[in-house]
């Protein structure tokens, strides 16, 4: 596992924990927060990259010939040299992708970055036994920074009472964190958000409940 720190200051991690520890206090459920930079690496974006790069560069040179007169540009008198300088516009195209991730947004549908991110987060979920509860009452807060997504799943001791739309409410604020550049603030808002809505459906800490996963915000592998 990577460290958080390139993200998340010691400050803020020991803020998100506190925050799980705090909310812990009042409820039977196990807060589990979860960070990855994205959730794929797209490899597709990098194909069509170099193909939209080739096609870019090749028809470059033929309006630069064109421009010139048909037949002058020095790139189009030798197929090698035509084939060669299209190439090397796809390169920089995969390198633009490589160097400049923000790219990928032109190259990769959303449905595909959904389906992605609810991939991991449901990987994740098993990864570290979110399940692992006495009460089944584990709940995931992953958030995937590339995608700006938030998943929020609630094992089946939690989701017997609150459904669906009532984590979406809480996914979405913290995606409004998130698009602001509060990473530290969009985790915050998700555990305060969970507590209250837990307290609501009557899932308050027992005598005999224990700590049962660690509170601290993980980095998974991507």
């Amino acid at each position: 596992m990577k460290s958080t720190d390139h993200f998340f200051s010691h400050e803020e991690q020991n803020r998100i924990e506190a925050a799980v520890k705090e909310a812990e206090t009042k409820i039977s459920g196990e807060i589990v927060p979860v960070f990855v930079k994205q959730s794929d690496t797209y490899p597709e974006a990098r194909l069509k990259a170099f193909i939209s790069g080739f096609i870019l560069s090749a028809c470059i040179i033929l309006l630069v010939d064109e421009w010139m007169g048909w037949g002058e540009f020095f790139l189009l008198r030798d197929a090698i040299y035509f084939l060669g300088a299209s190439l090397l516009g796809g390169f920089i195209g995969v390198m633009l992708v490589q160097f400049f991730p923000f790219i990928k947004y032109f190259f990769v549908s959303t449905s595909r970055m959904n389906y992605c991110v609810d991939a991991l987060a449901r990987q994740t979920f098993l990864e570290y036994e979110v399940f692992n509860t006495r009460q089944r009452t584990g709940i995931l807060l992953f958030v995937s920074l590339f995608e700006h997504e938030v998943e929020i799943l609630g094992d089946t001791g939690i989701n017997q009472k609150i459904n669906q739309d009532e984590w979406a409410e809480i996914a979405d604020a913290m995606i409004q964190q998130l698009k602001k550049g509060n990473r530290c603030e969009a985790f915050l808002a998700g555990i305060e958000k969970s507590r209250d809505l837990l307290l609501k459906y009557g899932f308050e800490k027992t005598p005999d409940d224990t700590n049962e996963i660690p509170d601290h915000l993980r980095q998974n592998r991507l």
